[in-house]
């Protein structure tokens, strides 16, 4: 037995390390296999999932894994150690004795090999394990676990109550004269945040203010004590030393509408010897413009963020890196304009309104003359807050002050220059049928009764006895009310309150064969009658209101819908046509003209049923279901003339099945839909005999509102000249262009200037500013320079470097004639223009999701993996896109919403990349799932939604991105002619379909109607289980 176990002991001794090394790789490879099964994303278009892998204590099993070999591969070295002593202690005492040499060297030589068999199974453990992690994300590129603990307080907060911030969470090597930038979700009230320091009256400003001495000093508003603080932190990050004092300024998006607030220390961050790390902290005392704490209702009563500095301070100027539309393209008319910059810019110098008395004018937009246009123009803009009201709008009138708008049972008061401010002037149980102005009264046809209201006090003056049986409609004329009362016929009523008649009927025109009367309407000494049963026209002579005398009655061959007349021609709308009549010489045998309102080669695109008319300033309106269209109708009463559509004629129309009402007062039309917003529709009138258009034309005052978005990197503009509507039943708005709505084939030219900030040190060689508001600057508060030769950009002006120039050209900033103008002078450096076209059509086509990454249910996506989604067009700044947790965590991720614009096939495409540095997926040894979700109200650069909610499909899952791409080819008129590899596949869809709800699941049908019913479909422990074998 001895010799057996020596035997054994002299063969396997020297081979411990080999064996050792073997089991060590066995081990690695058994527990490589034995990872659980991955959870996994979905996703909807309405919603995209996108999964993630198990995330123990902050830290993957993979890295474990490797802990594990380290401490095996010391533990072997301290093995090797003792075996090479060993040998040495076996030869140094084998006495001459040559076995036990021979041992010793065997020994020395199979610790070497079995060492070198160790190192390269670590080497090749690490080398897969690192090439499997890049790829399945498990661990992925160039990618890193936040520092310190992970509590994650408050994190959800970000991306709900907080839009966006600057510097980013837990982002290291931030310059120390950074400025700190928060943008809220909410509407703010500044005064919960800043002290009105400098007493303007305007909290978040900075102001001159003159000393006793005569000196001028700048004073800025401060930041209110322990609403926002701003502190260093230890090495141990714990807060150490006092609250760093800053100035707090407030970004006002229009009277009082502020969300960004920009902070900027009194001294320099962090310290000139090594980086340092900072917290801010939102305490719950930040309140919106209601007075609620923006915190309120969440677990967590405050936000906090922190962000390393480096020792360093920022000298180096922003530049523009990009624009949109690029120079020298042509475009349609509802694009949005962008400016994107290579770093963070202050929201204070980019983000403005743009108007005749607004005081921003860092970034001016002009156009350039053309040639004189005869040609109509209209303006429209939305009569805010009035839609809640009016869910079914009966009639509109107006008088000097009011707007007046009645539905089934109720008229409104509207006050035309403060339209915010409305009354309910009267209420009625019964139904309330018409009603009308006349000077200072106004007349109300109410169940069966006339009540008379004093127009000035609103107070009813007077109500009838029971007049009518079925009324519709009332028209006044002199002393008399003409009551159209079904197949009553028309009463004609005394209005006169000093006749012993007063409020009787004194006359009635009886109903033709008995039918109902639709509407009456009073021209001159005419009363002209339509009936909806007869279809016929009834013109009737009231020259004696009390004897009336029917002149002449036509046949129409269709049911009337709608009557106008002006003058002696009598407009009658009939579905699809419009009927025209002579009605100067009224007989039978009057001719009758009739006119397709849909025919596109006389009035533009067709907009489906005609159920309305109406006059004023010798234009007819005609409301369709879809638009409404304004006809000429002064030189030729008989042959009108198209001008011009609302929403126009290549926008969306509206989807409505009711025609709209009008009323008019001081050169407005007011248009009312019904479920939409009341429309103003401005017409002017030339020198030349009143036809609606322009005389000499001239640059246009281009009107609307540039937006910081993107990290405070882009600057985007939307005009505020309404044009149409979307597909989600927005409105649309377009930059203003000389030219009638019906010539698709002219265009504008477009300019815009961004100005950059005056410096401090104009002969100087550094970028710092003047601070004086002026013109573009970044976060450290360095003017904006012309940037250097970038490929793939735009023809940059100037040069960047701090040569003084020889010529004449200012060195940098050049001076202002006009803020509001662009002047050639200020075409030099270092300023930034480019110039553009505008086409007079509109661009309709909806955007899509191409691919999403992480791909459709794809297992192991790292912890701090950004979310991608690829669109088809260039998107605008985007809303209410979130990533949903489950199982939820109470927490949130706190997501950040970064874009970036690539061209592909000359079509320049957005991808969306949804950022969370503050929080990784999956934490505290929890399987989660995360469901993207992007709703269908996103919009392009075309301010065109993604409604229907479509993107890609997948039947198993995917990695790293999805395929095959959702790809949609349109026809010439915008129509969708073919959709491929897209959820939902067809062309039409309904709300109960719209919503893509995308995963591998056979279980869940993939178009839901909406984006609740989905998610509740995925967080079924069926659909996502968070338990794995």
């Amino acid at each position: 037995m001895r010799r057996i176990l020596t035997s054994i002991r002299r063969i396997y001794i020297g081979r411990a390390p080999f064996l050792v090394a073997l089991f060590v790789s066995l081990s690695v490879l058994t527990l490589v296999s034995l990872f659980p099964s991955v959870v996994r994303a979905q996703g909807d278009f309405g919603i995209a999932r996108v999964d993630q892998q198990i995330a123990l204590s902050g830290d993957s099993i993979v890295l474990i894994i490797l802990r594990v070999i380290r401490i095996l591969l010391g533990f072997l070295g301290v093995v090797l150690v003792i075996l090479i002593l060993y040998a040495g202690y076996t030869i140094m005492t084998s006495a001459g004795n040559e076995d036990k040499v021979e041992q010793g060297k065997v020994i020395i030589k199979n610790a070497v090999i079995g060492t070198a068999v160790i190192l390269f199974s670590f080497i090749i453990v690490q080398f897969v394990i690192n090439i499997l992690g890049g790829v399945t994300g498990v661990i992925p590129h160039s990618q890193q676990q936040p520092p310190g603990k992970q509590t994650f307080v408050g994190v959800g907060s970000l991306g709900d109550v907080i839009k966006d911030h600057y510097p980013e969470p837990n982002q290291t090597d931030v310059y120390r004269n950074t400025k700190i930038v928060v943008t809220f979700t909410d509407e703010i009230d500044p005064t919960s945040i800043i002290d009105d320091t400098n007493g303007s009256d305007t909290f978040g400003d900075c102001t001159d203010v003159v000393d006793e001495n005569g000196l001028t000093t700048r004073v800025c508003d401060t930041l209110k004590a322990g609403v926002v603080s701003i502190n260093r932190l230890s090495d141990e990050r714990t807060i150490e030393g006092d609250t760093i004092e800053a100035t707090a300024l407030a970004s006002y998006e229009g009277a009082g509408v502020v969300h960004t607030f920009v902070f900027k220390p009194r001294t320099l961050l962090g310290n000139e010897e090594s980086d340092q790390w900072h917290r801010v902290t939102i305490a719950n005392t930040v309140k919106n413009v209601n007075g609620d704490s923006v915190f309120a209702g969440r677990s967590e009563a405050n936000y906090y963020w922190d962000f390393q500095t480096n020792t360093e301070v920022d000298l180096t100027p922003p530049y523009v890196v990009d624009v949109s539309p690029d120079p020298g393209e042509h475009v349609e008319k509802n694009r949005v304009l962008k400016i994107t910059f290579n770093e963070p810019v202050d929201p204070m110098m980019v983000q403005g309104i743009l108007g005749p008395n607004s005081s921003f004018h860092n970034i001016v937009i002009s156009t350039q003359p053309v040639q004189t246009q005869t040609t109509p123009v209209e303006t429209t803009r939305l009569l805010g807050g009035i839609n809640q009201f009016y869910p079914s709008s009966v009639q509109m009138a107006t008088d000097a002050t009011f707007l007046y708008v009645a539905d089934s049972n109720s008229i409104k008061t509207i006050q035309k220059d403060s339209p915010e401010i409305v009354d309910t002037m009267f209420v009625t149980n019964n139904d309330l049928h018409s009603f009308a102005i006349d000077a200072d009264r106004i007349y109300i046809v109410a169940g069966v009764r006339l009540h008379v209201f004093d127009a000035q006090t609103k107070i009813q003056l007077v109500e009838s006895n029971d007049l009518f049986v079925y009324p519709t409609t009332i028209s006044i004329s002199g002393a008399y009310a003409y009551v159209a009362d079904g197949d009553h016929g028309v009463h004609v009523i005394d209005i006169n309150p000093d006749s012993a008649t007063f409020l009787n009927a004194v006359a009635t025109v009886a109903s033709t064969a008995g039918a109902s009367v639709k509407k009456s309407v009073v021209v001159g000494d005419k009363l002209y009658i339509i009936y909806d049963t007869a279809q016929t026209l009834d013109i009737v002579d009231i020259s004696t209101p009390t004897s009336p005398n029917l002149v002449a009655s036509l046949a129409l061959g269709q049911t009337p819908t709608d009557l106008a007349v002006y003058g002696t021609t009598v407009y009658i709308a009939t579905g699809q046509d419009m009927k025209i009549i002579d009605a100067s010489q009224p007989s039978s045998n009057s001719a009758i003209t009739q006119l397709n309102i849909n025919d596109p080669t006389l009035f533009g695109s067709p907009a489906g049923a005609l159920g309305s008319l109406f006059i004023a300033d010798d234009i007819l309106f005609a409301g369709q279901y879809g638009a409404m269209k304004a006809l000429s109708i002064k030189e030729t009463p008989l042959q009108p003339t198209f001008l011009f559509s609302y929403p126009e004629t290549d926008a969306a129309f509206f989807n409505g099945s009711t025609a709209p009402s009008f009323t008019y007062s001081d050169g407005v039309v007011f248009v009312q839909y019904v479920n939409q917003p009341i429309l103003q529709v401005r017409v002017t009138s030339d020198a030349g005999g009143g036809q609606a258009g322009v005389g000499e034309a001239s640059s246009i005052a281009v009107e609307g509102s540039w937006k910081v978005t993107n990290g405070y990197r882009s600057v985007e503009f939307v005009s505020n000249e309404e044009c149409g509507i979307n597909s989600c039943g927005e409105p649309i708005y377009c930059l203003p262009t000389n030219c009638a709505d019906s010539d698709k084939t002219c265009s504008e030219e477009y300019a815009v200037l961004a100005r950059t900030a005056s410096l401090d040190n104009p002969d100087g060689d550094s970028f710092v500013s003047a601070g004086l508001f002026d013109g573009v600057e970044d976060l450290a508060t360095n003017a904006m320079d012309s940037a250097p030769e970038l490929t793939g950009f735009s023809v940059l002006p100037g040069a960047h470097d701090f040569l003084v120039s020889t010529t004449t050209v200012p060195r940098h900033k050049p001076p202002i004639n006009n803020p509001k103008k662009i002047d050639s002078q200020e075409l030099s450096p270092d300023n930034y223009w480019w110039y553009f076209t505008v086409d007079n059509v509109i661009d309709t086509q909806a955007p899509y999701i191409e691919k999403v990454s992480p791909g459709i249910d794809q297992p192991g996506v790292g912890p701090l993996t950004p979310v991608q989604i690829y669109f088809s067009k260039e998107m605008m700044s985007f809303d209410n896109i979130s990533i949903l947790e489950y199982p939820d965590s109470a927490i949130g991720l706190g997501v950040m919403q970064r874009s970036e614009d690539v061209k592909t096939d000359d079509i320049t495409k957005t991808i969306l990349r949804l950022e969370h540095p503050a929080r990784p997926f999956g934490m505290f040894g929890i399987d989660h799932w995360y469901f993207p979700s992007i709703p269908g109200t996103v919009k392009a650069m075309n301010q065109f939604c993604m409604y229907p909610g479509r993107g890609p499909d997948a039947t198993e899952p995917q990695g790293d991105i999805s395929t095959p791409a959702c790809d949609i080819t349109y026809n010439d008129d915008g129509s969708i002619k073919d959709i491929s590899a897209c959820i939902p596949a067809s062309i039409d869809v309904t709300s109960s379909t719209d919503t893509g709800c995308i995963s591998t699941n056979l279980g869940v049908s993939k178009q839901q109607q909406d984006m609740t019913t989905c998610v509740e479909l995925f967080r079924n422990p069926s659909v996502s289980p968070t338990k794995f074998q």
